[in-house]
């Protein structure tokens, strides 16, 4: 085979070729756009222009906002009306995990405090990572500190873990549970 006829090696298929894509979160479903529209889905996505294969793709995988915009307006609507949490984001700190309304585009994190937190925690992670010298200071200011406060104070303190493990655990599980359902809803 020459080389003006051979295939370009084949992409995995969660390759975007670095274009980022919204994550499912970020998808609405069809179906309550054609309820507004006061259709059956398949007559709605006809009086909007939608094909059958493209149809099928957003019932399953949802519309992007930008696409349930368009449809939202090609309808006669405006998104709010068609999907009540529209431009709703959930905050990317892991341990908020707050909805917010974004004031710019690209915008994260709920408040700026947020946005501080998490850079400060994943640099100081990737410093006691990859700074032998940081960890072994941190290690024994945290041994200093164990010693300083005896053994009443290492039990307070390790209850006080145990409840903040707990509380991030349901935090954690609640955030996942309502991704997992908004999920369901839009396939």
């Amino acid at each position: 085979m020459d080389h003006q006829t051979a295939r370009p090696p084949a992409r995995a298929a969660n390759d975007t070729n670095g274009i980022r894509v919204p994550d499912a979160a970020h998808r609405y479903p069809l179906q309550p756009l054609a309820d507004a529209m006061g259709l059956s889905l398949a007559a709605a996505c006809r009086a909007l222009g939608v094909s059958g294969s493209t149809m099928q793709d957003y019932r399953h995988r949802g519309l992007t906002e930008r696409v349930a915009d368009r449809l939202a307006v090609r309808a006669g609507f405006h998104p709010a009306e068609v999907w009540p949490d529209w431009g709703h984001r959930v905050c990317d700190n892991e341990l908020c995990g707050a909805t917010f309304l974004p004031e710019r585009n690209g915008q994260r994190f709920c408040t700026p405090i947020c946005r501080r937190r998490t850079a400060s925690r994943r640099w100081h992670n990737e410093r006691y990572a990859n700074d032998p010298a940081f960890a072994a200071q941190k290690r024994a200011d945290q041994a200093r500190r164990r010693a300083e406060a005896g053994p009443a104070a290492r039990r307070a303190e390790a209850a006080r873990k145990r409840a903040s493990y707990a509380r991030h655990a349901v935090a954690v599980n609640t955030r996942r549970r309502v991704r997992y359902q908004a999920a369901k809803e839009g396939t």
